[in-house]
């Protein structure tokens, strides 16, 4: 059985088998077979032999160091669940925004876009190279359907439902001039949404230790 775990991996081993190798680290030099088979027998799978109390697995005479191995076998898969299934973040409002600024972009500057699912889940957070002639105060029309082209080929390409905009402003930039100017991009980007099914949330400026946002069809705040 060894030879073929190593060949084939365990995923081909039935219950038993796998039982048969656990035993053995808590009974070295003996056929565990018998053991195993009898405990599957006892329990009905390999899950309820290793979630069954001490008491459970002594009276069904498990060796004591098995019983002690089999005690840490379930917090040790629940640990790995939690590992591969890693919790997404929710941004579902302005708040949860500007704590995601505190934690994971302190220092950042620049635009960011935060691509969401349909639960507002994020999905990814890419920084977005600003073309000059979108940063003046009259914003180049082209520019701005450029950028937003290109911003929500993004979002298609990571199948995101929504997004939100975030300029990130250096300690020199006030936020109230960057809101004027980005507003064209940002209304321009929720009406190109729409007809995409992408739901735009808005767009905020955060720096100085101050902050703007607005929603299509809102005056900044």
């Amino acid at each position: 059985m060894r030879e073929r775990v190593l060949h084939t991996g365990a995923g081909g081993l039935a219950d038993y088998e796998v039982l048969e190798m656990l035993l053995f680290a808590g009974i070295p030099r003996r056929d565990t077979k018998p053991l195993a088979k009898s405990l599957i027998n006892r329990f009905g799978s390999l899950a309820a032999v290793v979630e069954a109390g001490p008491d459970a697995l002594e009276q069904a005479r498990v060796p004591q160091g098995c019983v002690r191995l089999f005690a840490t076998l379930g917090p040790i898969a629940q640990r790995v669940a939690q590992g591969a299934r890693p919790e997404r973040l929710v941004l579902e409002n302005w708040d949860s925004v500007l704590a995601y600024c505190d934690v994971h972009l302190a220092g950042c500057t620049g635009m960011h876009v935060l691509f969401l699912d349909s639960h507002n889940h994020l999905i990814a957070d890419e920084d977005m190279a600003m073309p000059p002639a979108l940063a003046q105060p009259r914003p180049d029309l082209p520019a701005v359907k450029q950028a937003v082209s290109r911003l929500l080929q993004r979002a298609l390409a990571l199948h995101a439902t929504s997004l939100m905009t975030l300029y990130l402003a250096r300690d020199d930039e006030p936020v109230d001039p960057i809101m004027a100017g980005d507003r064209a991009f940002a209304t321009a980007l929720g009406r190109a949404g729409a007809l995409l099914g992408v739901d735009v949330h808005g767009h905020m400026v955060v720096g100085q230790g101050q902050w703007r946002n607005f929603s299509l069809g809102e005056q900044p705040r």
